[in-house]
């Protein structure tokens, strides 16, 4: 373990960019919590977790696809369990 990880508090810190550092102890109530939706807040301000996925129209009809599939195999399966099939 290198001087480093132990000033740390035993965490590997070397992939982190050279402008980030670890929190102190005096800063940790900057940090909040809404217990609403548990939204983080920094010093008042809220912290932008969200990330937007969108997919392309190939991506979303392959999608749908899938999901009807899903759902065809589920009603079949569903049929023979009932006794439904001929």
């Amino acid at each position: 373990m290198s001087a480093d990880d132990q000033s740390s508090g035993g965490i590997d810190t070397r992939h982190w960019p050279k402008d980030v550092r670890q929190l102190t102890f005096d800063e940790g109530d900057k940090l909040g919590v809404r217990d609403t939706d548990n939204a983080l807040f920094w010093d008042g301000k809220e912290i932008q977790t969200r990330q937007v996925v969108s997919l392309r129209w190939i991506e979303l009809a392959l999608a749908c696809l899938a999901a009807v599939g899903t759902f065809g195999v589920f009603a079949l399966e569903f049929a023979r369990f009932m006794g439904w099939e001929k």
